[in-house]
């Protein structure tokens, strides 16, 4: 299959979301500070820079 030059990346991008530290699963991977602030910050920076 041929997919846009803008959904190239997307399976790529779904699983680096996954292993995140904001949306790891399980209270023992993160702490609910470090949780939030990994969130804040994927929210905040622009594509280029995550």
């Amino acid at each position: 299959m041929i997919y846009p030059e803008s959904l190239k990346y997307l399976p790529l991008y779904g699983l680096s979301l996954c292993k995140s530290t904001a949306l790891r699963g399980g209270y023992a991977h993160a702490q609910l500070d470090e949780r939030c602030a990994a969130g804040f910050t994927m929210m905040a920076l622009p594509v280029k820079k995550c």
